[in-house]
Parts: structure tokens; sequence; C-alpha cells
């Protein structure tokens, strides 16, 4: 998250024990959300 969430002072308010896991999800979000054949499965299992 390259801007952060607190305007001019950037950051994010994460416990550092968890910054690991939030980074390995946004990688993941990044990689997958534009991904037709995972995009059709979420739709699929959301029913």
């Amino acid at each position: 998250m390259s801007k952060g969430r607190f305007g001019i002072h950037g950051g994010q308010f994460v416990p550092e024990a968890l910054m690991n896991a939030v980074n390995e999800f946004e990688e993941a979000y990044f990689k997958y959300k534009d991904d037709p054949e995972f995009v059709a499965e979420l739709d699929f299992l959301m029913r």
C-alpha cells in the first residue's frame, strides 16, 4: 500500500504482528482480482 490510509501521514493502522499477513493478502488480491477463472469460481461459490 504505497500511499497509506492517513493522508499526508501515510501508514496503516495494523498491528505489526499482522503486517506479513496483510501484505500477503494484498499481493494475492492484486494477482487474482482480474483472473477470469478465479472470478467465475468465486461468483459460483457466492450463490
